[in-house]
């Protein structure tokens, strides 16, 4: 049996924005944004697949604003412009976000944002430019409809 793909749409139940105090006073402002939502079943398989849109926002004291810049930087030209790779975060609010499926599934994702690095480069506004390594944890309150499917999988795999 060929996997089958079956792209669903979701009803947006909450979404919200995180934050993060670093330790020299700036505030960090993530978000992740869902737009899409896959349905996988197959012989070997069966769930979700997503997409999101990560967004930070930065909000720091003046003192920190340099030359404002409209260069778009690239990956490499960021990390090699660290000045520090490596800023505490002092206080966090993750907050899990919600969605409705179309199937009835309940799926909630969280951005988590595990490490800060401060560049050297600045933003349109003179704003400095902060690098980020993250994930989104998802985690599935199946529909009655989806948890039958499962049953009916874990069962041909007992055969």
């Amino acid at each position: 049996m060929k996997d089958e793909t079956k792209n669903l749409d979701f009803e947006i139940i909450k979404e919200v924005w995180n934050e993060y105090e670093l330790e020299e006073g700036t505030i960090i402002k993530g978000r992740a944004i869902l737009y899409s939502v896959d349905f996988i079943a197959g012989e070997e398989k069966i769930g979700y697949e997503t997409e999101a849109k990560k967004v930070f926002g930065v909000i720091c004291p003046k003192k920190f604003y340099g030359d404002p810049s409209e260069r778009d930087y690239d990956n490499s030209e960021l990390q090699s412009s660290l000045i520090d790779g490596d800023m505490k975060i002092v206080k966090s609010k993750e907050r899990w976000n919600e969605y409705k499926l179309e199937d009835g599934t309940v799926l909630n994702t969280k951005l988590i944002v595990i490490q800060v690095g401060k560049t050297n480069k600045f933003d349109k506004r003179g704003k400095p430019i902060y690098i980020f390594r993250d994930d989104i944890l998802a985690k599935i309150k199946p529909s009655k409809k989806i948890e039958k499917k499962i049953e009916k999988l874990k069962k041909k795999k007992q055969k």
